[in-house]
């Protein structure tokens, strides 16, 4: 098999400038806020172990697929990172959908913020914003339809046209049903030997109430919002998920978001890393190396709530093999990182470290208003998403060696 970046390290990718015309969207992008230049740095970066992760990898070279609203390149955090794509909408005709080129518009703002997490990038020094593989591609494949009403087959084709161009597909969506035609699209990714990652539906404080689909097909890498999402045994990873800070749609400044579509995108960005560092590995070789080497939850055995663990890129990138998921095998290095879990833990005692929590202990987050959302239109497939509640802009404080 063909890895990731054998197969796809050529792919063009569209220059910002140039995707941005005449915009078919109803609705003109509501801006974000501008961070100062003082800021703090991402608070990813030291939660995640970014900084020792990225001397291992960065992504380079890797294409990861969003199938998500497409994605809209003109942020800086973007310029460079996003290919062409494709987009699918419904037609009224027999053959259900049709296809045209390009992805990257986006009327939504979902699949932009996805790719800002999974791929922004940190060019000249400024990581006040970072994606997690910040030299990644993405390439987006849009959805230009209703979701909530988009017929399986839509979405299966969607999910194929990303399996022919990325070695990693993010899905940051999650269903209640199962659908024939969406896990054949699974089916083909896995055979294609690419790294399906999906989030599970956000329902904070509900025990499992069913399977969400397309995480819970077999060989699909499974993603929880830490301590906000269903819980089941068809989970297999967690990753920070609330009060993130990525890029918006119309380029102009930040949004802060919350939700396991959000998480799902960490993990996808760590699985980047992974393919970049280990190219020869297979899909299911790249996620039980993610499984093994993830910060384990509770008493160290796997539980329903956040399944192997938090995800840990510098382990994962370090493990001198590539052991069974829930294996004895230790990682050659661990970056000591904070208790990132949530209180679901076997009666466990552990002092809960939320990612607000350790937000406010770098900066402090300014509600200045709220993102518009056109009724009946947020999110009907992600059950439970949280849209941006507010714009983001942290307080630059200082630093010691800049003071006079």
């Amino acid at each position: 098999m063909l890895s990731g970046v054998a197969a796809f390290g050529a792919m063009t990718v569209v220059p910002a400038a140039a995707a941005v015309a005449a915009s078919p969207c109803q609705q003109a992008p509501s801006p974000g806020v501008p961070i100062p230049p003082l800021a703090p740095r991402d608070p990813l970066i030291s939660q995640l172990g970014l900084d020792q992760a990225w001397t291992q990898a960065t992504g380079a070279g890797v294409v990861v697929g969003v199938v998500d609203t497409g994605v809209d390149p003109s942020s800086p955090k973007l310029a460079g990172a996003v290919a062409a794509g494709r987009s699918y909408h419904v037609v009224d005709t027999s053959a259900v959908y049709a296809s045209a080129a390009g992805g990257q518009i986006d009327c939504d703002g979902h699949g932009t913020q996805v790719a800002g997490i999974i791929a922004g990038r940190t060019a000249a020094g400024d990581d006040r914003v970072s994606g997690i593989a910040p030299a990644a591609t993405v390439y987006p494949v849009a959805i230009q339809s209703e979701i909530a009403q988009a017929p399986s087959a839509l979405i299966a084709a969607a999910i194929k046209d990303a399996a022919d161009h990325a070695s990693v597909v993010n899905l940051s969506f999650a269903q209640s049903t199962d659908s024939p035609d969406i896990r054949h699209a699974i089916e083909y990714a896995e055979h294609k030997n690419v790294v399906v990652v999906a989030s599970a539906a956000n329902e904070t404080g509900q025990t499992a109430s069913g399977p969400s689909y397309p995480a819970a097909y077999p060989g699909v890498l499974a993603v929880s919002s830490i301590g906000g999402a269903v819980t089941g045994n068809w989970i297999d990873l967690a990753a920070p998920g609330t009060s993130l800070t990525t890029v918006t749609r119309g380029g102009k400044g930040y949004v802060t978001v919350s939700g396991t579509s959000f998480a799902t995108a960490i993990v996808s960005g760590v699985a980047a890393l992974v393919r970049q560092r280990f190219p020869d590995l297979t899909a299911p070789q790249v996620i039980a190396r993610l499984e093994a080497t993830a910060l384990p939850p509770g008493d160290g055995s796997r539980d329903d709530a956040e399944g192997y663990g938090v995800v840990d890129p510098f382990a994962a990138l370090t493990a001198l093999s590539t052991p069974a998921a829930g294996g004895a095998s230790a990682p050659a290095g661990r970056v000591p990182v904070p208790a990132l879990h949530g209180a679901r833990h076997h009666g466990s005692n552990h002092t809960v470290l939320g990612v607000t929590a350790a937000l406010g202990a770098l900066a402090v987050l300014v509600a200045l208003g709220t993102l518009s959302v056109r009724a009946g239109r947020r999110r009907g497939w992600y059950p439970g998403y949280r849209p941006p509640a507010a714009v983001d802009e942290r307080v630059a404080e200082p630093q010691p060696a800049e003071l006079g």
